[in-house]
């Protein structure tokens, strides 16, 4: 993965999340809830069947920010 090298701030929005690239050749990206949960959906599906996900960019902005909804409220980061 490249988590390390996409550079964005994201901000939760109503209904999801929007996604700004610190480079500005890439537009910005609206990802709903329902598109964080469909994702998380099939690659839990994958991981479980034995497959090894190869991820996209995009998927693993999703799962980053799948990641930073499960950390607790009380964490300090």
């Amino acid at each position: 993965m490249h988590k390390n090298l996409i550079d964005y701030i994201a901000t939760q929005t109503e209904d999801g999340f929007q996604i700004v690239f610190n480079n500005p050749k890439r537009a910005p990206m609206k990802v709903s809830f329902y598109d964080l949960q469909t994702f998380i959906q099939k690659l839990n599906i994958d991981i479980l069947s034995g497959k090894k996900p190869n991820l996209t960019e995009e998927e693993e902005i999703l799962l980053t920010l799948w990641q930073m909804l499960l950390i607790p409220e009380n964490t300090v980061h």
